[in-house]
């Protein structure tokens, strides 16, 4: 990054931070005070002992031990008020940038988050975020005490020592400020570099997580964990480096206050000896001055840890700009004529909790990338309250994106969708989603039992819909012979189910999820013939008043769709009934003659 956009990044922070202003400071200030109360105690101290040694009147010397208490006794209350207030903010600043990261990141999935890996992901939601918990506890605090720790200091010696005070001014901006950033351009970029790094070892791990049964089988688990191992090295060797110079800064740091001890004496001598300073003081002059570096001793770690919290922090709103620009229009090719459409009603209107909308598709065109073919071209489709539709085709067609872009999940560039006649992007995501049940082409399974699994379709179900909802899905007979029957785990995205046995408890979520439209994307994958057959009579038993649109490569149970839709290249090239559309002769015919052979194959 460069300066500007260090500095943007810097001030997005801030603001993000914003809420917290009043406990940051009153943190901060707390922080300040306790080093200033040990300050407070070396000096009276130093005094004490001093005017003591004199033999004055027990009397005389009150004073100075009521100071001597009063200091001691505030360090101890206010270091743990420090402790205490600066761990507070830390973990509401964690909180607010956790909401604020999972509120900007929910809207983008998954249009743009394709090119993020699971791992780069989970560095951001985990490595990332604990990292600007420095941002406020080094980055803002520790500087904050430290100047104002030192100009108090520096304005108490003012009275007594004035080239002290000097000394202490020059020396605490050469061990704050110079030492740090001799250090921080020793290792510029490493900040950057790390980042990068735990970018790959965190990649390397989840892949080598997910991938463990094909790398054991293939004999390459060994070269992956190797691979891991020379990726933490990297880390391990910047990290050490970085060690060695805070180290070294810490040294010199401390080497300078020892310098401010030995100034705030030799020049406290000199008044001594003039006749302008009390000799009690000379020692309280020296320590005082020492006592303010202690403010100091964390300076190292605030620019170190600034360039990594910009670092995390430029990673995190990369995902979410403040100003994100709209897609910009996009229309392709001109298309030869589609074949016209199929009479539609007019559009119904929407009624009470459970009326089916109607819904549209107008010449929507999409594209994946800014650099790629248009996976939709053109599309229409009209869904009626109650049709029962389906679209076909080979892989790649276009018949997935139709409903991702229903879904809200990405955004199309020509074109309209409604809802009821409203235009989908003037309604709110869940508005859309609320009234529409999903059978995805790769259905998720959560590392939880069967019952939360499919109660994630609706929390509030009783048992007697769950237990209908498993029927329909013919999954009860196989619930009943578990050892754990509802609360068996089923590992993560289902991992000790079967293909058929985890498409089942998907469609189980769709039946108990009991919404108006459904959307089936491959509703018989992975189920054997008998088993295909039977959910398609229960779907079709079930689906009554209900609008359905299945997308499907098999073909089978189609006779009794209102209408069919051949996709090819993102277009619509065929649509219409089923016996229509094998009298044409067209790509139907020809996919359906392909699905008999090879189901009369037993391929």
């Amino acid at each position: 990054m460069n300066k500007k956009e260090k500095r943007a990044v810097f001030l997005r922070l801030l603001a993000l931070l914003r809420p917290y202003r009043s406990m940051m400071l009153g943190a901060a200030a707390s922080g300040a005070a306790s080093v200033l109360a040990n300050a407070g105690l070396l000096a009276a101290a130093a005094v004490l002992i001093s005017a003591a040694a004199l033999q004055p009147p027990l009397f005389d010397l009150m004073l100075l031990i009521a100071a001597v208490r009063f200091f001691g006794v505030s360090r101890a209350a206010l270091r743990y008020g420090e402790r205490y207030f600066t761990h507070d903010v830390t973990f509401r600043i964690l909180k607010q940038i956790r909401v604020w990261f999972y509120r900007a990141l929910e809207p983008l999935a998954p249009a743009n988050l394709q090119s993020r890996s699971a791992g780069e992901l989970f560095r951001q939601i985990t490595a990332d975020i604990e990292t600007l918990q420095f941002f406020y506890l080094r980055v803002l605090a520790a500087p904050f005490a430290a100047c104002v720790v030192v100009l108090l200091c520096a304005g108490f010696l003012l009275f007594y020592n004035p080239a002290a005070a000097a000394a202490l001014l020059l020396l605490a901006l050469a061990g704050g400020i110079g030492a740090p950033l001799l250090a921080r351009r020793a290792t510029g970029g490493t900040a950057a570099e790390t980042a990068r790094l735990w970018d790959a070892v965190y990649k390397e791990i989840t892949d080598y997580i997910q991938g463990l049964a094909e790398l054991t089988a293939c004999g390459a688990a060994g070269a992956k964990r190797a691979a891991i191992c020379a990726a933490l090295g990297e880390v391990a060797r910047l990290r050490h480096k970085i060690y060695a110079l805070d180290n070294l800064t810490a040294c010199l740091i401390r080497l300078f206050s020892h310098l401010a001890l030995i100034a705030g004496v030799f020049f406290g001598a000199g008044l001594v000896a003039a006749g302008r300073l009390d000799g009690i003081f000379l020692a309280m002059t020296g320590l005082a001055a020492q006592a303010a570096f202690e403010a100091l001793q964390p300076m190292p770690l605030a620019l170190e840890y600034l360039d990594e919290s910009l670092t995390a922090a430029a990673r995190l709103f990369a995902l979410a700009p403040e100003d994100e620009p709209a897609p910009a229009a996009a229309v392709p090719p001109a298309a030869p004529a589609a074949p016209p459409a199929a009479p539609t009603a007019p559009p119904a209107k929407a009624g009470p909790d459970g009326a089916v909308p109607d819904i549209r598709w107008q010449n929507v065109c999409f594209a994946y990338g800014p650099e790629e073919d248009f996976a939709l071209r053109d599309f229409s489709l009209h869904l009626p309250p109650g049709a029962k539709k389906a679209l076909v085709g080979s892989s790649g067609a276009g018949k997935s994106t139709v409903l991702a872009l229903l879904l809200r999940f990405w955004p199309y560039s020509a074109g309209a969708i409604t809802l009821d006649g409203r235009e989908i992007s003037a309604v709110a995501p869940e508005e859309v989603r609320a009234c529409l049940g999903v059978l995805s082409q790769d259905p998720w399974i959560f590392h939880a039992t069967m019952r939360e699994n499919i109660l994630l379709a609706r929390p509030e179900a009783t048992e007697a819909d769950l237990a209908a909802a498993c029927r329909l899905a013919r999954l009860d007979d196989f619930i009943s012979t578990l050892p754990a029957g509802w609360e068996t785990e089923v590992g993560e995205n289902g991992l000790e189910l079967s293909g058929g046995q985890r498409q089942r408890l998907a469609l189980a979520r769709v039946f108990l999820r009991n919404s108006p439209v459904v959307l089936l994307d491959e509703a018989d994958q992975g189920l054997d013939t008998l088993t295909g057959a039977e959910i398609r009579a229960s779907l079709r038993e079930w689906a009554g008043g209900r609008t359905v649109l299945t997308i499907t490569h098999s073909l089978s149970g189609l006779e009794d769709m209102d209408e069919i839709l051949v996709m090819d290249e993102g277009r619509v090239v065929e649509r219409g009934r089923h016996s229509e559309l094998l009298a044409r002769e067209g790509l139907y015919a020809r996919l359906r003659r392909l699905a008999d052979t090879v189901k009369n194959y037993g391929v």
